[in-house]
């Protein structure tokens, strides 16, 4: 595997330089809000009501990132119970509703592209590694603060073309 990172002075962009990004928006899939984090399934997500907790988002082809959820983040489970955390100020962003009711992901289309290359690793805007993979989907930050990856398996059950 390729180490790409901005701590060995390469970063993302210059992959994402070589690439085709297309407009595309996520399904409008309703997440239903559960308070037990031990009890997520698929479109559901939580709030972290205790100290901060490490989540390791694993998705349908292994393991993706960690990250770690302080209290009040919101911690989402996505279509193979793969975890991620947002900021709650993120989740307003992406997301229509309410935090703590049904949130919906906001229509925008996001920038998204294929990968075809070697696997990679490269720093992620929360500050830990992410891997990239033959066949993967690297996303665009809205707010251009970087890039995160999409497993093909979640991307085709999460967007639409």
């Amino acid at each position: 595997m390729i180490r790409i990172s901005q701590r060995d002075g390469v970063d993302i962009e210059q992959v994402a330089s070589g690439l085709e990004f297309k407009p595309v928006k996520k399904k409008a899939t309703q997440y239903q809000f559960i308070k037990d984090i031990n009890s997520l399934e698929p479109f559901t997500y939580t709030i972290n009501q205790g100290k901060s907790v490490q989540i390791d988002t694993i998705t349908s082809d292994g393991k993706e990132t960690t990250n770690t959820a302080q209290t009040g983040d919101i911690i989402f489970s996505g279509p193979s119970k793969e975890q991620y955390v947002l900021k709650p100020a993120k989740v307003q962003k992406m997301y229509e509703g309410k935090i703590g009711g049904v949130l919906v992901p906001e229509q925008t289309p996001r920038q998204v592209a294929l990968y075809q290359g070697e696997p990679i690793s490269f720093m992620a805007s929360w500050g830990e590694q992410m891997v990239l993979k033959t066949g993967d989907y690297l996303v665009k930050e809205q707010d251009g603060s970087g890039y995160y990856r999409i497993a093909r398996k979640e991307f085709e059950e999460t967007y639409g073309s």
